[in-house]
Formats: C-alpha cells, structure tokens, sequence
C-alpha cells in the first residue's frame, strides 16, 4: 500500500506546484498601490512573453518577477531552462565585473 501511495503522493504535489505558476503567469500585471517604484517583470499573456513595468512596492499580484529570466522561465511557453541558465551567468557575470571596478 504504502508502494503505490508515495509515487501518487509525490505526482500531486508535482501536480499542484506546476498550477501554482501557471496561476501566477495568468494573473495580469498589477503596478500596485504605492510609491517607492522598481523596475520589476511579469508574464503577458496575450504577448507570451515577459515585460518590464514599474511596480509601487505595496498591493499587486503574484505576477512580479525580479529578473525577466525568472519570469521567462516561469511562465513562458516552450522556453528553454538551459537558455536562461546561460544567460542569467552571463548577465550575472557582467555585474560582478562592474561592481569589482574602481
């Protein structure tokens, strides 16, 4: 009994992990309610892809991401993980090379 439980227990948290994000990419993109403004990305759904937008810092929805890659990898249909991966080291590369100059 417990043989087959683990497996189908394991599948349903697999199941509603994957609903989650699918939820959080179908919400539209909410800037929120104050001022303290970030440039912040969130899923377009009628684009299928990720844009920037100004966020308040108060309110909104679960449809933020700090990074566009988070958000591309998240919500994006067909996008490949091996492709952000390699451009988030290289973003991220760049950075650390800014901030190491004097």
């Amino acid at each position: 009994m417990i043989k087959i439980a683990l497996p189908a227990l394991i599948l349903l948290c697999v199941a509603s992990l994957n609903q989650g994000v699918k939820k959080r990419c179908r919400l539209p993109i909410a800037e929120g309610n104050c001022t303290d403004y970030t440039r912040v990305w969130g899923y377009d759904n009628s684009r299928n892809t990720c844009v920037s937008f100004t966020y308040g810092g108060c309110g909104g929805n679960a449809n933020r991401f700090r990074y566009k890659i988070k958000c591309m990898t998240a919500c994006v249909k067909h996008y490949k993980k091996r492709k952000a991966r390699k451009r988030w080291r290289k973003a991220r590369k760049k950075i650390f090379q800014c901030v190491r100059r004097p």
